[in-house]
């Protein structure tokens, strides 16, 4: 049943917040970030900063390079659809349980830590010197030390403005997710 009341909450913890909430405020040092309910939050963060707070573990940040429609960095090589962005650097964010391992002999990353959390595992990934993480099922996970490729799909990845944080593509976008 409805009170039709309504109730401001505050709180540093982000996982209470996207599961008490119908809507939900982001701040950072007194200013809002973004407000809106909890699945957009999550799926269409405004901004960099609004991306790493949401989520647990938060989302993983690759400098990467754009070039038309390709775009490249450490371990990564994605075509985008048009963007019509303009070339140049750019920061790559994705989920942790949105990142694809697969073990091969010529991976991409290493292994570095697997901490498996009951059902799924985190899994650290070292890629030239950049540190990613993936939340995989604890049956999928590969072993410490073992060599992997990474796989980013498309439609989970996210662009922001190296300089401003802004978000300037959203993968998300590419499924239609609907609102409710």
């Amino acid at each position: 049943s409805q009170i039709d009341t309504t109730t401001v909450y505050v709180t540093h913890d982000q996982e209470e917040a996207m599961t008490m909430g119908d809507r939900i405020a982001v701040m950072r040092s007194g200013q809002i970030e973004q407000i809106g309910p909890p699945s957009e939050i999550y799926d269409s963060p405004t901004n960099q900063f609004v991306a790493e707070f949401v989520g647990n573990p938060s989302m993983n940040f690759i400098e990467v390079e754009l070039s038309g429609t390709q775009v490249n960095g450490p371990g990564v090589e994605i075509r985008l659809e048009d963007t019509n962005l303009t070339n140049g650097q750019y920061d790559l964010g994705i989920r942790p349980e949105d990142v694809s391992l697969s073990v091969e002999e010529e991976g991409s990353g290493t292994v570095t830590v697997v901490e498996p959390t009951g059902s799924e595992a985190i899994v650290y990934v070292d890629i030239d010197g950049n540190e990613l993480t993936a939340k995989v099922p604890r049956q999928e996970a590969p072993n410490q030390g073992s060599a992997v490729d990474v796989q980013f799909p498309r439609e989970e990845v996210y662009l922001f403005d190296s300089e401003t944080g802004d978000t300037v593509f959203n993968g998300a976008h590419l499924r239609n997710p609907t609102r409710i």
